[in-house]
Order: C-alpha cells, then structure tokens, then sequence
C-alpha cells in the first residue's frame, strides 16, 4: 500500500501555484510594454497618413489651378472633400480623413504655393 501511495505521489502531473504566479507575472509584464508601444505605433501611423492626405491634396490642387484657362494660382476651398467638386475630379479618394476623423479639409493657393489644413467640426 505504501508501494501505490509513492507511485502516485511520483505520477502526479501540473503546475504548482508558484510557478502559476510566474507566468501570470512575465505575462503582465509583457503587456504592460506592448500597451505603451501600441499607442505610439498607433499614432505614428494616423500622422503619416495625415501627411499623406495633405500632399494628396496639394497634387489635386495644383492639378486643378493648372487646368483652369488661364492658370489659377490663388484658388481655395473649404469643406468635406466628397462635396467639393471641382477638387474631387482630381482625387481618387475623397474619403480620406482627417486627425480628429472628419472628411474636412480646408485648402488655398496664393501666388502658387498651396497650403492645406484639417477643418474639424470642434476646431475650426
């Protein structure tokens, strides 16, 4: 009988709490690094992608003072980019967004540079 009780200590299978707590423990340190990186990844995405957005803009408005007879060099235009159609001819996509999420941009060209800037509904 105490043959069995042995071979059953020995046989026995799983973790002890301690090394539960182990793991429980490098997992919450693993996460509490990648929250704070995710967040910046996150960020520096949405502003390369805003940048993206205004040189996208500038291409439309320059295409569009340049088609214009004679040439426009001081043209500019504010609102939701899908309403603006004399810009959406010149854009593949008017859904593009700005920081705060809205489709609104404010652009204007004089003596031939043009400037671009988000206009959101709670920042004008």
């Amino acid at each position: 009988m105490f043959k069995q009780i042995q071979k059953a200590r020995k046989n026995q299978k799983g973790f002890t709490l301690v090394e539960l707590m182990v793991v429980v423990v490098i997992i919450g340190v693993l996460v509490a690094i990648a929250i704070p990186i995710y967040g910046t990844v996150t960020q520096t995405a949405q502003d390369n992608a805003h940048e993206a957005n205004i040189r996208t803009i500038k291409g439309a408005v320059q295409m569009l003072a340049m088609e214009s007879d004679p040439p426009d060099v001081n043209i500019g235009g504010s609102g939701d980019l899908q309403a603006l159609s004399t810009l959406s001819n010149y854009l593949e996509d008017t859904t593009m967004t700005t920081p705060r999420g809205s489709h609104a941009y404010t652009y204007y060209m004089e003596n031939g540079e043009v400037f671009v800037q988000p206009l959101d509904q709670d920042n004008p």
